[in-house]
């Protein structure tokens, strides 16, 4: 399946010439300067990468609606997105500043690059728990940890699944050699799943049974971590670096802002009009009936994890913590500093 690679909305900056003519006529003839009214504020262009592919996570829905509702153009900010894939691709890619945010950035994605030393920082959730898990179909289901056992499974290399499926076998006792692990590319792997070369492959649960379902693979089945003792908190989010953080604080407040507008206006029963939306920026990727069983699974699992009366975007310490230690315990990830070099929530609005 082809993709479009990348998307932008075309609206440059705009400066008002005739506002500093006319100041530098007055001058020259030695009257004194009226000031003149503002212009239209600056528009930044910036370039947004997301965690993965669109047409596996037409999910990306609730933060690309912003386009086409002109959240973003309200923030006077004009987007060019480009597809990933895989969270710790991505998020390299902002680190060495190919792109300067990332949305949908899985946060175990993120602890590994500080770990390594990447200068990136997460500005704001959009998944407040992570519905990861092993994918399976009939009549080989796996259900619980012990089903993996001498298992075909695929991990898609430069994903978050990749990064933290071994400290998932860790915390349930188990290793990777009781079972057969096949690095597997996002593309193509629920049709390794469902022609049998696959037992089971790590994903995210929202995205995968709406897609395994339209692929006609009827009983997909999704084990979830979380059920099994390994939460994640936060699942994903903005990403920018540090050095964008220091040096454009504003930029980064406004781009928060325009996500958290388009995440609230799809919670507030718009799940179909933003599948249409996104549509039109990824005509070849977005499948209406995918996209909106993608989408309101995303939004079930919003609705079930958030905050009561916070912002969507609002992460909390303790997440973030549980998940730090989880991976250093079990995933062999170097710890850093404390959790404020992972993530800040100086950037969310109404914040109360």
């Amino acid at each position: 399946m082809r993709h479009h690679r990348s998307w932008s909305s075309g609206q440059g900056p705009i400066r008002s010439l005739a506002a500093i003519a006319l100041t530098a006529v007055t001058l020259a003839c030695g009257g004194s300067a009226t000031p003149a009214p503002a212009g239209p504020a600056q528009v930044d262009s910036v370039k947004v990468i997301t965690g993965s592919g669109v047409a596996l996570g037409q999910f990306y829905s609730m933060m690309l609606v912003g386009v086409d509702k002109g959240f973003f153009k309200k923030h006077n900010i004009d987007p060019t997105f480009t597809e990933g894939t895989g969270s710790a691709t991505s998020t390299q890619q902002i680190a060495t500043g190919q792109f300067d945010f990332g949305i949908e950035i899985g946060a175990a994605a993120l602890i590994a690059t500080v770990a390594r030393g990447g200068a990136v920082k997460m500005v704001a959730q959009d998944d407040p728990v992570a519905p990861v898990g092993v994918l399976s179909v009939p009549p080989k289901l796996i259900k619980t940890p012990r089903d993996l056992i001498g298992k075909t499974i695929g991990l898609p290399p430069g994903t978050t699944q990749a990064n933290i499926f071994p400290a998932f076998l860790k915390a349930n006792n188990l290793q990777a050699t009781q079972m057969n692990i096949v690095n597997s590319p996002l593309t193509g792997i629920q049709a390794s799943l469902i022609q049998g070369r696959l037992d089971g492959y790590v994903s995210y649960a929202q995205s995968n049974i709406p897609i395994l379902n339209s692929l006609g693979a009827t009983g997909a089945y999704a084990m979830k971590f979380a059920d099994f003792g390994f939460k994640l908190s936060p699942d994903a989010g903005i990403v920018t670096t540090n050095d964008i953080i220091k040096s454009k604080p504003d930029l980064v407040k406004r781009f928060v802002a325009a996500i958290e507008d388009s995440i609230n206006y799809t919670l507030d029963g718009h799940v179909t009009e933003a599948c249409a939306s996104t549509a039109k920026l990824f005509p070849q990727a977005i499948k209406a009936d995918v996209c909106t069983n993608q989408t309101r699974l995303e939004v079930a699992n919003i609705k079930a994890y958030r905050a009561p009366g916070k912002p969507i975007t609002l992460m909390s310490d303790q997440g973030w913590q549980e998940q730090i230690n989880a991976l250093v315990t079990y995933g062999n990830v170097p710890k850093v500093g404390t959790t404020a070099d992972y993530y800040t929530n100086q950037f969310v609005p109404n914040q109360k």
